[in-house]
């Protein structure tokens, strides 16, 4: 007799959320002002544990944990930046004495 033949079950990993979360604090980083530090810093943080979960356990996001990772490093460089020229700024007003401008 014929037997039916049934359809092998596909094994689709899921994407892991630590990375898909990165990726999406590390654009928030790049377009929220002031809190684009923080949220740089917390995106290059969940990248790296979700590249260690993605090996450890095989699901998928590997490039959204890349991608959070170099947008929120991008976000912090150049927060950075800015905090730097502000306190350079600043050290430069404070000094001028007043007396010749």
């Amino acid at each position: 007799m014929n037997t039916p033949i049934e359809p092998q079950a596909q094994h689709n990993p899921t994407t892991n959320g630590k990375a898909i979360a990165s990726m999406i604090l590390g654009i928030v980083s790049l377009v929220i002002p002031y809190v684009g530090l923080i949220t740089g810093i917390i995106a290059m943080v969940l990248s790296s544990s979700s590249k260690k979960d993605i090996a450890r356990t095989g699901q998928q996001g590997h490039g959204m944990a890349t991608a959070g990772f170099v947008t929120g490093l991008i976000a912090v460089i150049l927060y950075a930046i800015v905090i730097l020229l502000f306190i350079i700024l600043g050290v430069t007003l404070a000094s001028l004495d007043g007396s010749g401008y």
